[in-house]
């Protein structure tokens, strides 16, 4: 699997994607993810309150858009920690660099 939500190529009308009971997500043990979403898509998660992401070694990005959401907690391999922003920024910092 290497993406979660995907786009079929066809043109489509859609510009952000919701999710507005998603609470809790958690990524493990999916070696050839590379992104959640791979559509230009705002991603849109206004009750997520905590995410684990781990041994997602191929991930480059969490989604190709824009990712709004409140400030979370994310687990992973470097342990736990407040995170306030973009999780494409996440997945940059901690996860390509290893941190």
């Amino acid at each position: 699997m290497e993406e979660i939500v995907a786009s079929e190529g066809v043109e489509e009308v859609i510009n952000q994607i919701v999710f507005p009971q998603l609470g809790y997500l958690q990524l493990s043990n999916l070696p050839n993810l590379t992104r959640f979403c791979n559509a230009n898509y705002a991603l849109n998660l206004p009750s997520l309150r905590a995410a684990r992401l781990e041994r997602c070694m191929k991930m480059q990005a969490f989604a190709f858009g824009q990712v709004n959401m409140p400030e979370i907690e994310i687990y992973g391999s470097h342990g736990r920690s407040p995170w306030m922003g973009d999780l494409n920024v996440y997945v940059e910092q901690k996860v390509l660099k290893g941190k």
